[in-house]
């Protein structure tokens, strides 16, 4: 993700990129702007560990999460992360590792 940093958890190479898993951050001391994504992949689960970011699916209202709270994302579907904490921190976790496109 743009304005984003990872740091991966070395489950992608424990099993052989069947599935994986990180820490995601807001890069630096500046808010990111709102980052408008989609995947192929085959399952992406989302944690907030901590902080909050206001996420958007397709045409649907946007929803302030906060620690403790979690999504999933089906594959092709649109969605947008915006207004980030400055603490934020969420666990992604993936099905394969490497996230294909869309």
């Amino acid at each position: 993700l743009d304005g984003y940093e990872a740091r991966d958890l070395g489950i992608g190479a424990a099993m052989d990129g069947v599935a994986g898993a990180r820490v995601v951050r807001p890069m630096g001391t500046g808010v990111p702007i709102p980052v408008a994504a989609r995947h192929a992949a085959e399952f992406v689960f989302t944690f907030v560990l901590d902080g909050g970011i206001t996420l958007q699916r397709g045409d649907d209202a946007p929803v302030r999460l906060g620690e403790g709270d979690s999504f999933t994302m089906p594959a092709h579907m649109d969605y947008v992360l915006s207004d980030p904490t400055l603490d934020l921190q969420l666990l992604d976790v993936t099905l394969p590792d490497a996230v294909p496109a869309a």
